[in-house]
């Protein structure tokens, strides 16, 4: 099993249960998955059978859409009541610039969880936004093949500023936003992770600064 990239906010929950009365049975286990066949199957090939979707995304059917599903198990058959179903975006990681003159944008980003599943790095991202922005507020990434089996895949948020550096909380809001980024055109057993986050400085300043975390694939 492939290992956590970060110590996460939001951790993935194990699929476990409890028996009781002979029944097995479990509230809010969480899954990353995918439409095949009408059916939602996990990373690890686990089938759900969905009996009931209390979600509030009803057309959730088509072919290869990548999801975050929060989900009670009804019985040991794997039957399920969907209670949260997020889409997943399927973005590609770009090659880096090559010139130190292309700037980048530099707003922050903060970790539900980051994990690696056999051909998706899945992140699970929040980001500070303006109330009543009109700020699309990219998130893209950019990636750079070191040799010797290492790869470096940076995070961009291009947000216009709005984050606590720049602007006072209160006129702040979040959004949830998930992202897998497919990693099969990559041969790299450790893949290093570089996103800019807040933090403080020796002053307990709020600043934004790169950070960086690893793990082997």
């Amino acid at each position: 099993m492939k290992k956590l990239l970060i110590p996460i906010l939001f951790a993935l929950l194990p699929l476990w249960g409890c028996l009781k009365d002979g029944t097995y049975y479990a509230e809010n286990a969480q899954d990353i998955v995918t439409v095949k066949d009408d059916n939602l199957v996990s990373d690890n090939g686990v089938k759900y059978v969905v009996t009931e979707n209390a979600s509030s995304n009803k057309d959730w059917k088509t072919e290869g859409s990548r999801y975050f599903m929060v989900f009670d198990i009804l019985n040991a058959q794997l039957d399920i009541r969907i209670k949260s179903l997020y889409n997943i975006i399927i973005q590609e990681a770009e090659p880096a610039p090559t010139s130190e003159t292309d700037l980048l944008p530099t707003d922050p980003v903060y970790f539900y969880f980051a994990r690696l599943s056999p051909h998706y790095l899945d992140l699970g991202l929040w980001l500070y936004k303006a109330e009543g922005t009109e700020c699309g507020h990219e998130v893209f990434f950019r990636y750079q093949d070191k040799g010797d089996e290492i790869l470096d895949i940076h995070i961009y948020h291009n947000g216009n500023g709005e984050n606590p550096v720049n602007m006072e909380e209160s006129k702040l809001k979040t959004e949830n936003r998930f992202y897998s980024i497919p990693l099969d055109d990559f041969s790299a057993t450790t893949i290093n992770v570089y996103a800019h986050m807040v933090g403080y400085d020796t002053e307990g300043k709020l600043v934004i600064t790169e950070q960086q975390y690893g793990t082997p694939r």
